[in-house]
């Protein structure tokens, strides 16, 4: 099932060393904005989907303002909660579509194959075009911390 996640964010990103993440608090804490946490600290896991020649990560690096990616995701030790996204970028604007499996699964696919089998008939023609033509090529983890500045303007750490 598709759940209608279409709505459209302005993101900026700055990269940050360890060594800045005191700094950027005490800075805003002078200017007086307080972050409120909005939701609890949790582990991030992806599998990103990608060409043999890697052109989403080349498009990524060299910064085109017109990109795609598409990536398995859950969080925390959910592996079961995992979904599908496609993730749109247009300049510094973006949306992201998100899949579910048609089936609880207990294991993550992880080739183009598995994933399609995974989400039929969820997935849209151009989403399986898309898929098939990449294969599973990075995991990562990390630990996200989500803060409000203000309504509408997030931090995430």
């Amino acid at each position: 099932m598709l759940e209608s996640k279409k709505e459209i964010r302005y993101e900026i990103k700055y990269p940050i060393d360890i060594q800045e993440y005191g700094v950027l608090f005490s800075s805003l804490y002078a200017n007086g904005i307080y972050p409120l946490r909005v939701y609890n600290d949790r582990e991030v896991n992806s599998i990103y989907f990608d060409t043999l020649k890697l052109d989403d990560y080349h498009d990524n690096v060299q910064g085109l303002a017109n990109r795609n990616k598409y990536r398995l995701r859950w969080y925390d030790e959910n592996q079961s909660q995992f979904q599908l996204e496609q993730k749109n970028k247009i300049n510094r604007f973006s949306y992201k579509s998100i899949y579910f499996p048609n089936v609880l699964k207990n294991t993550i696919p992880l080739d183009s194959k598995g994933v399609i089998d995974c989400f039929e008939p969820n997935l849209p023609g151009e989403i399986i075009s898309e898929i098939s033509k990449r294969l599973f090529q990075l995991y990562v983890v990390y630990e996200r911390s989500y803060y409000e500045i203000f309504p509408g303007l997030r931090l995430t750490i």
